[in-house]
């Protein structure tokens, strides 16, 4: 199963008019005014959720993932969310590894 990359493919992520978003929701389980309200979050949090990292403190990066179903592809729910969401979170660059300031939130519904 694969998402898209919200910030490479945001019309794949059901973004409108391509908007780069870090909110990726392929099955539209959303409606476009309820993605906009997660994505204004996500934004928030970044600006004013801060760590340092190094000498400077620098915004936690959150990105959402949504699916109507996950192939678990024989693993248990609780395994192959944890193992899915890892990966998204790789794929998609969330955060800086250096700065541990990543965070994925990843729903099958």
């Amino acid at each position: 199963e694969d998402i898209p990359n919200p910030s490479k493919d945001p019309v794949g992520c059901g973004r409108p008019r391509g908007r780069k978003s870090w909110i990726c929701d392929p099955d539209r389980l959303l409606s476009p005014s309820g993605a906009d309200a997660v994505d204004r979050e996500l934004k928030e949090i970044r600006s004013t959720i801060t760590s340092m990292c190094g000498n400077a403190p620098r915004g936690y990066q959150v990105a959402v993932g949504v699916v109507q179903r996950m192939d678990t592809g024989g693993q248990s729910v609780p395994d192959a969310t944890q193992r899915f969401a890892r990966e998204l979170h790789t794929r998609w660059g969330v955060g800086a590894a250096e700065c541990d300031n990543g965070v994925m939130m990843f729903l099958s519904v």
